[in-house]
């Protein structure tokens, strides 16, 4: 994984606030796009949050 780097997720409550996100909603885990993966996240789903890792390949959103 030479050359990759992983951006920090703001778990802020105040800040996820002001992203619009309802202090009810929480966040699961996805293990995978597979049917039998997904039939386990919790329901209802109203987004779908990816990380991966930032490399030459991926342009930085922290680049101007």
């Amino acid at each position: 994984m030479d050359g990759q780097r992983w951006l920090p997720l703001e778990a802020n409550p105040d800040f996820l606030g002001q992203l619009g996100l309802r202090p009810s909603w929480q966040f699961g885990d996805v293990y995978g796009l597979d049917p039998e993966l997904l039939s386990m996240v919790p329901k209802p789903v109203c987004a779908l949050l990816l990380l991966f890792p930032v490399s030459e390949k991926v342009p930085s959103p922290c680049v101007r």
